[in-house]
Order: structure tokens, then sequence, then C-alpha cells
């Protein structure tokens, strides 16, 4: 009977180790006498509940415990301490919540049942000890149910344990079922082979059992031997049934989320960045408050020394929760409250900024940290390095083990990474891509909610509020909230502060939440930080901090200014090296932004000559965008100096105006759509016109490649350099290029391929060489590009102006597009519409054909949501469908023409929402089975009307859930 021993040892090892001693001191007499007292407390609060559910499990068990005795075995009472303490203590914990105590009896009672009376084949577990195997199976099954209770109901506080009850016990009910089965067959099979040592209450003695060991014990090994396969068989047909599932609901729940897929990617750009080893971890040297907030005991020295009694908070709280708290009330998230704040004058006001209130004497700083510095000096690498290190103190045990990290890189340019959803979605998708524990509790949300797409942020909120409170340890690194709208910032500042504060409040120890900002200096943060926390969890990083850094990575790219492979290098001295080691640290100052610019530009110069010139006249500007203009001018040079540069240079110019113009980020495909497109001839030809290098040949180290074809600017300075006013770019005009970018819409919308004429085989054709590849561009977002053209390009017509190529092409382009879709365009003057907005082109030839056409555009937008989420052309909406169909024929890795792919000209995902104002209208799905999915969400009745809410998308169920959401 060792393994029973060992089974008991194992369940031992579970518990919390103020839990084992009580466990192991239990008897059945405690377990009576507490059931005595629960009946007689709820006769008492007249909240009675049939108990008779547990009778047959209590005496199945009573009866185990007896043949254990009875076969011998010493440590019986011993191991039954485990299990008659498991049964003790959760029908005390449950009692007071009663959904969780009646799940409690249903499931002792679904065991109960499949029990057997063991002590009736005493003789066989005496005279066969091989068939000891079937008690040990039985015990071991009983205690992975109490494994499973207790890791929910004694694991997590009692408030904790009452969100998660309802969601964590439905999805064990296959696992209940599953144990339900293991001990019917262990029943079963019992029964079948241990027959002839069967003996009864009625029997006066064994010497009934008429026992032939030369025939029955054979019988019985065999028996054993059939048995471990029916178990074996059944024990794996659950777990792969399991995996299957809790795959699809982990699927199921990812997709609900729908947070932005490029993080993780970001995460591994930003590691690799650090090219010299050692960079940035002066940041843990230098500042010890971010040392203690990686490594230290969350402020337990600062809660003891300053006298804080956490006993007394969760003596409070569980009162309360004994009051009758039910849990699984979003309202019970909100416990760090909301509403108005008095100042130190006794003030009240919701419009003053105010410093929020300490619940606990505990230092925030302890817990939440935020680091600010200059524009440049290199923060999101820094962040990077923190999520790193995390990991590193994880697996050297220097934290505990089962510390989760979630981080999130706000991005300006990316309207799924600058928003306080985007940012809820993005941490909540990591912790449920971490732990599987808790996927249940989101799938419960996703499938009760009015909505099976995430797109409201008090849902999100109240699921990272309770998931923050199962963990341990989480940190939490947000990089770049300077980035994002002041709204956005409030939003985030808010609600982690307020996250932290909480977990210190309701915890007893302090820092198991930690939190950490990295930003440039923003006040919206700085008002949710309390003054008495101000000078330790606020951080300002010093210009001279990365000085070293900066050196070493200047150090590291003239390295590469040497001889490599087939490349002879400049061929630098020493004091060449230096010189320019010495300028760039100079004027870098400590934007680690302007040091590689540098680098860069000086390493476009393609002799020595050039290079030392540069250098000893001290010719690279001192100004960020003067780098920049430099960087861009160096870049120029050098590819104007290959064959056909001139040709490569102005590429290199439409597709930086592009990337920084676009009204949603561009990917390369869709770039070398643009560039396939001759409008002259009205076609699409990637064959001849496809650029055969990537993106970095053209724009080299200003931007950067995320896997999925996206292309990101290599910082959100360099748009400010390109679309700002205040900087006289040469290179990149801003309205020349929203003008070409209207022009390509509206001709390429006017192609065959976009009328009714258009033959379904010459459309079968083309969609294999890529001519639909802007489609999901153009379509969606052809109005956007028409109405920046009327609020900024209208200087480009005045007479005299140089962009008479961009004015007579747009003046073709919207002639040709009124022919081709005149006849769907709305003549019909909108009440609402204002012809000031037009003032400015009313003298021009093509005024009537730009009204028409802004008329058709404002009527589109002021309609419901579901005209809305067309591209309001009938004639583009059909072949929109039916150009897409064509596409969905084909598979990615499908060769179409000598070494192209379909991915070359779509993607991955060729199965497209059909929703225009739906992300996943130009994201995609890779199977029609996922988009099938997708587009039954949009299938609700109640939208939401108001303009620009994230949920008009997607509607409503009923019109409560419309009228209830944010």
């Amino acid at each position: 009977m060792d393994r029973l021993k060992e089974e008991a040892e194992w369940f031992r090892n579970l518990l919390n180790l103020s839990d084992k001693e009580p466990f192991a001191l239990t008897k059945l007499a405690d377990v009576k006498r507490d059931l005595v007292n629960i009946q007689t407390q709820r006769v008492d609060t007249k909240e009675m509940i049939s108990m008779n559910r547990l009778q047959l499990f209590l005496d199945g068990m009573i009866d185990f415990e007896r043949t254990l005795i009875a076969i011998g075995f010493s440590e019986a009472k011993q191991v039954m301490a485990y299990l008659w303490a498991s049964v003790r203590f959760l029908l005390k914990s449950t009692n007071q919540t009663e959904k969780a105590f009646d799940n409690l009896l249903d499931t002792y009672e679904l065991l109960g049942v499949k029990l057997m009376r063991v002590s009736e084949y005493t003789r066989l577990f005496c005279d066969v000890p091989e068939t000891q195997e079937y008690l040990v199976n039985i015990y071991k099954d009983i205690q992975t149910f109490h494994s499973l209770a207790y890791k929910l109901f004694f694991t997590f506080r009692i408030k904790l344990w009452q969100k998660l009850h309802k969601p964590i016990w439905k999805d064990l009910k296959s696992t209940f079922d599953h144990i339900a089965a293991s001990l019917a067959l262990h029943a079963e099979n019992i029964k079948k082979y241990g027959e002839p040592y069967r003996t009864t209450p009625g029997d006066i003695s064994d010497s009934t059992v008429m026992v032939n060991p030369e025939e029955d014990i054979p019988k019985v090994l065999n028996g054993m031997h059939h048995y471990r396969a029916a178990l074996n068989a059944l024990n794996q047909k659950f777990e792969d049934a399991e995996k299957k599932r809790k795959t699809e609901m982990r699927t199921e729940v990812r997709n609900w989320i729908s947070s932005s897929t490029k993080i993780e990617k970001l995460q591994e750009k930003f590691s690799e960045a650090r090219i010299c080893k050692g960079s940035g971890r002066w940041l843990f040297r230098s500042y010890r408050r971010v040392s203690q907030w990686l490594k230290d005991d969350g402020g337990k020295e600062m809660r003891n020394r300053d006298g804080e009694d956490n006993e007394d908070n969760r003596d409070s709280e569980e009162k309360e929760c004994n009051q009758g708290n039910e849990g699984n009330n979003d309202n019970e998230n909100n416990e760090g409250g909301e509403g108005t704040q008095s100042n130190e004058n006794g003030e009240s006001s919701e419009n003053k900024a105010k410093k929020p209130k300490r619940k606990n004497k505990a230092k925030l700083s302890q817990s939440a940290i935020w680091l600010y510095g200059n524009r440049g000096f290199g923060k999101t690498i820094l962040a990077s390095l923190v999520v790193d290190e995390v990991e590193s103190l994880k697996k050297r045990s220097l934290i505990p083990e089962d510390s989760k990290t979630y981080y999130f890189y706000c991005q300006e340019e990316d309207a799924e990474l600058r928003t306080y959803l985007g940012i809820l979605k993005g941490i909540l998708h990591q912790m449920v891509k971490q732990d599987d524990y808790i996927v249940p509790l989101c799938h419960d949300k996703m499938t009760q909610g009015g909505c099976d797409h995430l797109s409201n942020a008090d849902t999100a909120k109240s699921l990272i509020e309770t998931i923050v409170q199962y963990n341990p340890r989480q940190y939490i690194i947000i990089d770049g909230l300077d980035e994002c709208e002041s709204t956005e910032i409030r939003q985030t500042a808010e609600f982690f502060t307020k996250l932290v504060d909480t977990c210190n409040y309701i915890n007893q120890e302090h820092g198991q939440l930690r939190l950490m900002f990295m930003s440039q200096d923003l006040p919206e943060i700085k008002k949710y930080i309390s003054e008495d926390d101000a000078d330790d969890a606020i951080i300002p990083l010093k210009s001279t901090d990365n000085a070293e850094d900066i050196r070493a990575f200047v150090k590291k790219k003239l390295a590469g200014f040497g001889r490599n492979g087939e490349t002879l290098g400049f061929n630098l001295s020493n004091e060449d090296r230096s010189q320019i080691e010495s300028l760039v640290c100079r004027r870098s100052e400590d934007s680690f932004l302007y040091a590689h610019l540098a680098m860069e530009s000086l390493g476009l110069h393609q002799t020595k000559g050039e290079l030392l010139k540069e250098v000893k006249e001290e010719s690279l500007p001192a100004e960020l965008w003067k780098m920049y203009e430099k960087l861009l001018g160096n870049l120029k040079d050098r590819i104007e100096r290959e064959k056909g540069g001139d040709r490569v240079w102005q590429k290199s110019k439409l597709l930086l105006g592009w990337l920084v113009c676009a009204k949603r980020p561009l990917k390369w495909h869709e770039m070398q759509a643009i560039l396939s497109f001759d409008a002259q001839r009205a076609e699409v030809d990637f064959d001849n016109l496809m650029l055969k290098d990537n993106v970095r040949k053209y724009l080299g180290s200003l931007v950067h490649v995320l896997d999925g074809d996206h292309v990101r600017l290599i910082h959100t300075t360099a748009r400010e350099f390109i679309v700002s006013s205040k900087y006289e770019n040469k290179y990149i005009k801003q309205d020349r290029v929203q003008c070409q970018l209207t022009s390509l819409c509206l001709r390429y919308l006017s192609l065959p391929s976009f009328t009714k004429d258009y033959e379904s085989s010459q459309r079968r054709e083309h969609a294999k060489f890529g001519w639909f590849s802007f489609q999901d561009y153009a379509c969606s977002k052809w109005y956007s590009h028409i109405d920046t053209f009327i609020r900024e390009c209208s200087g480009m017509f005045v007479s005299g102006g140089s962009d008479e190529g961009e004015q007579q092409d747009f003046i073709a382009a919207l002639q040709l597009f009124v022919e081709k879709h005149g006849e769907e365009i709305k003549t019909e003057r909108h009440a609402d519409l204002k012809p000031d907005d037009l003032k400015e082109f009313d003298k021009l030839p093509f005024y009537d054909n730009l009204l028409m056409v802004w008329n058709h555009i404002y009527t589109h937008q002021q309609s419901k949501d579901e005209e809305r989420n067309k591209v309001g052309i009938p004639q583009i909406d059909s072949a929109l469908a039916q150009n897409r169909t064509a596409v969905e024929e084909y598979k990615p890795n499908e060769i179409v023409s000598g070494e192209r792919y379909i991915k070359d000209f779509y993607g991955l995902n060729l199965y497209k929402c059909r929703r225009t104002l739906c992300r996943y209208f130009y994201v995609g799905f890779d199977t029609d089975a996922a988009r099938k999915s997708h587009d039954n969400r949009h299938d609700r009745p109640f939208p939401c009307e108001v303009k620009g809410c994230t949920s008009a998308p997607i509607g409503f169920s009923t019109n409560k859930d419309k009228d209830r959401h944010p």
C-alpha cells in the first residue's frame, strides 16, 4: 500500500502550510460534529437544504476506511484524515455561500452514487494483494476531486473564490463526470472479478466463501490486466476530449478579446535592438527603487514600520462576505470606489485634479513606479529590458517562479495600440495566454454578455480586477502612454494605480501587483500618484543616465563600419573612430534616437573621405528633426548613386509618404499593390511593377518590419517631422501625398473590376495575379481621403502652384469615378450638408463633381450602422464581395505565377469580414469557419447608433444590453 501513502502525501503537499496540521488531525467524528452544527444553524436561520445528498458518499467512505483497517493497513487513519478534513473544511467554507454549498453537495451525490461497499471484498484484497490497486485508485479519484475543490475554496480569499466559483465549477463539471465514471469502472471490475471472494453483512462467517485459489487468482490477475487497460483508455479519452475542449475555449476567448497581435512581436523587436551587452542595466544599479520594485517583499518592511494591521482588514472583509455576499456581481470589482475626493482645504470638485488618498500606509512606490524621460531617451528599450529582467529573475528563482509578466507598448501610429480599451485588452490577452485556470472566468463573461466581442472597457476592467487577485505575484509594464490622447492616458493611469492600491488594501502581502509606467513627463499620470508617494514612486530619468550606453552603442555601430565579408569598410583609424564617437555622443546628449539616426546617416556615405568631411566639419545637426532630414538626404544620395537610383528614390519618397499619410497602418503587400497599379493603363501589374527588394532597401533604418508584413516607422517623431508644418521638410509634402492617395483610391475603384460588366472568368484570372490586393484599403478609406483632401489640399489649387501634376491627376480621377459610378451616387442634397465645407473649391472646374461625391459621402455617413458598414456604392459593394470570393478559391501558399505565391499579394488571411468599419475587414481570418463565427457576432438586432462607439460594428443581442453599455 505504498502507493496509497504516496497519494496521501501528494495531497498533503498541495495544502497551504497553515492547513497541514489541521488536516492531518481530522477524524470522522469531527466531520459528523460539524455537520450537526451546520444543520442546526440552517434550522435556526430557516435556510434548510437537502443534506441527504452527502449520505451515500459518507457511507461509502466510512466503509472504505473500515476496509483499510481490516486488511491491516497501519496508516489507514492518517491517510483518511486528509479525506475527512477535505469534506469537513469544504462544507464549512462553502456553507455561507448558498450556490457553492449546493454545488458541493451535488458533486458529493454524483460521486457517492458510484461508490460501492468495498468491505464486502475484504477477502479479495487480503488474498490477492495486487487488487489493493482498486482501493488506491478509489482514494486517488476522491482526492483528485478534493484537490480541485481545495484550490478554489482554500487558495483564494472569500470574495475572490465567490467570483471564480461559478465559472470554474461549471468548467470542472466534465472532470467530475469523469471521476464518477472512473469510480464506476473500479466498482464494476471489483464486482466482476471479486465475486468468488465476496462476503455480505448477512454472512455469519467467511466459511461461506468458496474460493479455488488455483482457478480464481489467475482470473483475478487477468482481470486486473483488462481493468488497467480499460482505465487507461477511459483516462486517455477524457484527456483528449478535455484538451480539445480547453483549446477551443481558449481560442474562443482570445478571439473574443481580439487584442492586437503585435505586442509580443514588438517586445522581440525591442529586445533585439539592445545590441550592446549590459545595455540599460544602469537602471537597476542607479535606481534602488526599481530594484526594490523588481525583487523586494512588496513593502512589507514599510508596512511593519508604519504599524499597519492587515488582519483587521481581512477580518472585516470576511465579516462582510459572511453577511450574504454571493460574488459574481461586477460591482464587487470596484473596491477602490469612484466618486469625488476632497482636497486638503476640504474643497470638492469633479473638475479639479486631486491627488488620490491612500487606503493604507504602505508606500505605493513598493508596488507602482513611474519612470519618465525625454523623447528619444530610449525608454521603450528600457521597458523591454525590464520585461526580460523579470523573466530572468524568475528563472533564477530570485522572485516567485509563478510570477506573471504583462506588458504593453503604446504606438501613436496604430489605432489598436493607443487607446485605453486597447491597453486593457492587451493585458487581458496576456493574462489568458499565461494561465488556463482563468479562461473559464473570461468564457463565462463572454457567453453571458450582450456582445461576443470585447468592445467596452468595463468588462475588461472587471476581469482584470479579478485576475490580479488570483495570481500571487504579477508585473505590469506599460510603455509610451505619451503616444495616446489625454483622455486615454487619464483612464489608464487612474485604473491601474487604483488597481494596485486595491490589491495592497485587500491582501496581507503588498506587492502582489507591481505596476510600471514608462513615458515622457505627463501631468495625467502625476495626478493619480499621491503627494505622500510622489518622492518614491516617481523617478525622473537623468540626462546622464544613458551616456555610457550611447557611447557603447556608437562604438558597436562603428565596428560595423569596418571590413565585413565582401564589404571593404571605411578603414578608419583609432583617431577617426574617437572623433566620430565624441561628436555623436556630444550631439546626442540623452537621445538614443539621435545617436541611432546619426550612425545610420553616417553609415550611408560611400567613401571614407565623405564620412570624415562631415565629421570634421561637425555638420551633424543638433536638432532631432534636422537629423531626420540629414538621414533622408544621405539616404537619397546613397540611392541615387546606384544605377537607376533616381527612380528608386522616387519610390522611396512615395513609400514614406504613404506610410505617414495612410488612414491605417499599411502592410507591405498593400504598398506593393499601390506601386503595381498602373493608373494610366487601368491595370494592376504585379509581375512587372512589383519591387523585388524589401522595404528597408528603400527606407533603410526609418522603418522596422514586424512579422505579418506590418511596416512601422522607427519612432513617432518621424511622423511628426514629416507632417508637422513647423518643420520645413523638403522631401515629403503632406498635402501632395494626401492628394495622390485620394486620386489613387478613386482611380482604383474605377477599374472594371468594380463595375457590373466585369466577367467572372476575368475576375478569377485577375485574382491570382493580385488585382484585388488594394481593395480592402480603397473600399474602406476612400471617403476618409476625400474628407482629408477637402480639409487640407485646397492650397494646392491656387494659380501658379507647383503641384500641377497632382492637380490634373485628381481632376481626372474624380471625373473618372463619377463617370463609372455616377448613376449610384446620391444627387439629392442632404439637408444638413454645409456647402461652406467646399467654399475653397467653389470657383474650380471640378467643384460640381466634388460636391456631388461629398454630398453622397455625407449622406452615407449619416445612415444607420448597417448602411455605414458598406462601401456606399452598390456596384462596388457587389464587386468587392465577388472579388473576395474569387481570392478565397486559392490558398496562401499556392504558387500562381513562377515564384509568386498568393500570400505575396494578399497576405495569409484570405477570409475577411464584410463590414468596412470592423478591423477584421482588413485583418481577416485564416479559415472560413473563423470568419463565419465572427460574422455571427455582427448579426445582432440592436446596434449602437452613437457615432464613434466601438461597439457599433457588432451590436447587441437585446435592447437592454444596448442601453446599459457605456
